[in-house]
């Protein structure tokens, strides 16, 4: 079964004056944007501020996720350049419930392989085989391009893990066609021309604002009505 589907946001982080994290104000606004139709959103992506704020916050906001009428469809972002952080995070998420990660490869290095990406993942995967992964594909931040030929090795090695793709770099989700693969681009410039192409939806920044707009777009594509709003 396709894991995501649908209309997401990149969720953004509320910061206080003095640039720790206002959980109270981040966690209402993610319940704010499910409210107004989302079908979830990413806590902790780029948009969330995931590279900058602290481990030690980003546990405490995921303890309290956990007991949120929303838990279900609220999901983590924990791509951090340490492994072993990851690996901290990913546990911590364990421990309250959550097993839905959205995860870039380590960034700011130019030199990433496609066999030390692998790695990255095959070690995460091996640490929590019930892990379910959503690929982040985004090269202008991680200096990292999935290729197809890429993301089909890991999901050949790793069926049940490597269920989906955060495709920001779109040279995927026109031609990337996996069996049960969530592919998602991360704009609704690509909503429209993704769901014709074959993609699941979207997970993207500005639906932090413009939720409404791309919620028709999908509605009205899955139920074959003329579409009113796309072009706006």
């Amino acid at each position: 079964m396709t894991l995501l589907k649908g209309i997401y946001s990149a969720g953004l982080s509320v910061l206080k004056e003095d640039l720790s994290l206002d959980e109270e104000k981040t966690i209402k606004h993610h319940e704010h944007l499910i409210d107004e139709g989302l079908d979830g959103t990413f806590f902790f992506g780029s948009t969330g501020q995931g590279q900058l704020i602290s481990i030690t916050e980003k546990k405490s906001l995921i303890s309290k996720l956990s007991h949120n009428k929303y838990k279900d469809r609220f999901y983590l972002g924990t791509g951090v350049n340490s492994l072993r952080d990851n690996v901290d995070l990913i546990n911590h998420a364990f421990n309250n419930g959550f097993d839905t990660f959205l995860i870039m490869p380590p960034a700011y290095y130019v030199n990433n392989s496609h066999e030390g990406v692998y790695a990255f993942y095959a070690n995460i995967i091996q640490k929590f085989p019930k892990i379910k992964i959503i690929l982040y594909n985004f090269q202008k931040l991680s200096q990292y391009l999935f290729t197809p030929q890429a993301v089909e090795k890991l999901v050949r090695d790793f069926p049940q893990a490597i269920r989906g793709c955060k495709d920001s770099s779109y040279n995927l989700y026109e031609t990337l066609q996996i069996p049960e693969f969530s592919m998602l681009p991360g704009s609704e410039t690509k909503l429209l021309h993704g769901l014709q192409k074959g993609a699941n939806g979207i997970i993207s920044a500005v639906t932090n604002v413009t939720h409404s707009l791309a919620r028709k777009v999908y509605d009205d594509f899955q139920n074959g009505k003329e579409q009113t709003v796309n072009k706006k």
